[in-house]
């Protein structure tokens, strides 16, 4: 389980990580983040 949220006024981004997180869940939350730098 993992959460990501977005301070775009101040350009930060925090990641939380809980319990075990399988690569594919990593690969999402990379791509995630990707996703919203971009669109910055």
């Amino acid at each position: 389980m993992y959460t990501i949220s977005y301070n775009y006024s101040q350009s930060i981004i925090k990641i939380s990580l809980s319990g075990n997180i399988t690569l594919s869940e990593v690969e999402t939350m990379a791509q995630e983040l990707f996703s919203n730098i971009k669109n910055l």
